[in-house]
């Protein structure tokens, strides 16, 4: 029986991908306070408050990692620590000029090869049962790249492997961009701690005109930061990525819905028609050209734009606290959604 029980956590902890180094020495004292904090933290919004609190006293524990999935992660760039008050204080910091012509060029060209195809795999696809709904359709190519096609919305994007030995086979710049150390250097300031790339995606996107435009929303519960590169010139008619400037810092309403995410999921990160409009109004369009990098906390409540002509290409890294990536409300099963309190 014990046997039994012990190999089924043994399943589901490799199914949380947790990195080696989180719970490695002494700082296995942590798993279980982990576990049952966010057992409690999916079921009242008390136990939640709890469970953040512990998390962030504790998150010293994990303060001199440095991303250790490579020996060579751990290195630092000196950097504008602009950036990082800049990120602080509006939850968002554009880095115009960030990449040469020629990378943004090779960037936009291997995009729109994927964006091809992606639409020639879409259309052999049509009518054909699958892992899909009417309006998502995906499947894995052969180099390991995901094709997501978002029909309503004419949104495509391309999700990279996001270990760098899978990425050999594709273009130099996909591992380059995966690795971002400069970005990295920023990101690892503003946390004091080391971070993780990749994760959770490393991604391509094309967005073209579309029927659908994105609710307002914030990426997750959890900590972390995403590197988004323009690689077009993108404005107010290309659907611009926009912002809701400092609302990384969570009042209590905020710190309410993330527990709803904690509890029941990502769906609850989006906000109603109300809410939208009234966000629609305040929100921050970021246009800029080709080549500008927007480094922000992706507990920033943001939105795309609705693109009504020409589309956007973008590039996006994800990276997490390495703190983040400890066991958590987000990796056990979701309960049924509690009364929006308000929202």
């Amino acid at each position: 029986m014990v046997g039994k029980v012990l190999d089924r956590f043994g399943k589901w902890y490799a199914s949380c991908e947790v990195p080696p180094y989180v719970y490695a020495g002494p700082r296995a004292a942590l798993m279980p306070p982990d576990l049952v904090l966010s057992w409690l933290a999916k079921r009242s919004y008390g136990a939640y408050r709890m469970w953040d609190w512990w998390a962030n006293a504790t998150g010293g524990t994990l303060a001199s990692t440095r991303t250790p999935i490579r020996e060579d992660t751990a290195e630092t760039y000196r950097f504008d620590e602009r950036y990082v008050e800049e990120i602080r204080k509006n939850g968002v910091a554009p880095i115009s000029n960030a990449f040469p012509k020629q990378w943004i060029d090779e960037v936009h060209g291997y995009i729109m090869e994927l964006h091809q195809k992606a639409k020639q795999g879409l259309e052999r696809r049509r009518g054909e049962k699958g892992p899909w709904t009417d309006d998502q359709v995906t499947w894995l190519d052969e180099s390991g790249i995901r094709f997501d096609c978002y029909l309503e919305h004419e949104r495509y994007r391309f999700y990279f492997p996001t270990q760098l030995e899978q990425t050999r086979n594709l273009p130099k710049w996909v591992g380059e961009y995966l690795r971002l150390p400069e970005a990295r250097s920023i990101f690892q300031a503003y946390y004091g701690q080391g971070v993780v790339w990749g994760n959770p995606y490393l991604m391509g996107e094309v967005l073209c005109p579309g029927r659908r435009l994105e609710n307002w929303h914030f990426d997750c519960a959890r900590k972390g930061m995403k590197a988004f590169l323009y690689v077009n010139d993108v404005g107010e008619k290309q659907g611009p990525l926009r912002v809701l400037h400092g609302t990384q810092h969570a009042d209590e309403r905020m710190r309410f819905q993330r527990f709803r995410v904690c509890r029941s999921g990502l769906k609850e990160a989006y906000y109603d028609d109300r809410t939208n409009a009234e966000y629609d109004q305040r929100g921050t369009s970021v246009v800029a050209p080709a080549g500008t990098l927007l480094l922000f906390d992706t507990t920033t409540v943001h939105a795309g734009s609705l693109c009504s002509e020409g589309m956007r290409v973008t590039l996006i890294n994800g990276f997490r606290p390495a703190n983040s990536m400890r066991i958590n409300p987000r990796v056990l099963p979701n309960l049924p959604p509690v009364p929006t309190g308000g929202r």
